[in-house]
């Protein structure tokens, strides 16, 4: 994103990690979020309970690779919350979920091999919902853990950040539950001010897509060990 006071570029958060709009291999834009959307960001909560959960859990889904391109809405949700069911809905993983891309993800599939008429989430690559899901836990992550930890293990980089965010999301369970989701519940930051925060921010995409492979190949070595 950009502030166009002066024509610099200013991150709507200085801690978070700048990730690449270009796919390495698609060669397409990634269309991920960087900031809240101007329209929602009122009916948004970044800081609660259940969406810092929901951010979390879903953000350490796409790193472990259990997310797909396309995905059942009700499957990802009892993929990821089976537990906490109680405390994290349906609707809020769509609120985190819609806050991370800058397209709609949403569409309905009637086939067959499915059954009935469901509702899915397409993402045109699921690093934008990695990326996209960044914004939202970089508005409290640094603050969380600073809480924990000495003045001189306080993150000031993005590239501690960055370290952070990979713990996070392939961490194993036991260290995830331990280190964070067992201590959410204790952790309260009041919820910023998205609208002064973001006020002269638009998204920024570059201009051309690329419309083939950023590196074409031809096909992979053949397996001799099973001719």
């Amino acid at each position: 994103m950009m502030s166009h006071n002066q024509g610099k570029i200013a991150m709507f958060n200085k801690y978070q990690p700048i990730r690449p709009r270009i796919h390495p291999e698609t060669g397409l834009i990634m269309r991920y979020a960087t900031m809240p959307k101007k329209w929602r960001r009122n009916h948004f909560h970044v800081c609660s309970l259940p969406s810092m959960i929901s951010q979390c859990r879903l953000y350490r889904a796409v790193c472990k690779g259990e997310v797909s391109t396309q995905v059942l809405i009700s499957e990802l949700y009892e993929w990821c919350f089976f537990d906490k069911i109680d405390t994290v809905s349906k609707t809020q993983m769509g609120y985190n979920v819609m806050q991370s891309l800058i397209y709609e993800p949403r569409k309905m599939v009637n086939r067959k091999s499915v059954g009935k008429p469901v509702m899915t989430y397409v993402f045109r690559h699921t690093e934008d919902l990695k990326y996209g899901l960044e914004w939202q836990i970089c508005v409290w992550l640094r603050r969380f853990l600073n809480e924990q930890s000495a003045p001189e293990d306080a993150i000031s980089t993005q590239e501690e950040m960055a370290e952070e965010l990979d713990f996070l999301g392939n961490s194993d369970n036991i260290e995830y539950l331990d280190i964070y989701e067992s201590k959410f519940a204790d952790f309260h930051m009041e919820e910023p001010d998205l609208r002064t925060l973001t006020a002269t921010m638009v998204e920024e995409l570059p201009k051309d897509e690329q419309r083939k492979p950023l590196m074409a190949r031809g096909p992979k070595p053949r397996d001799l060990s099973k001719l």
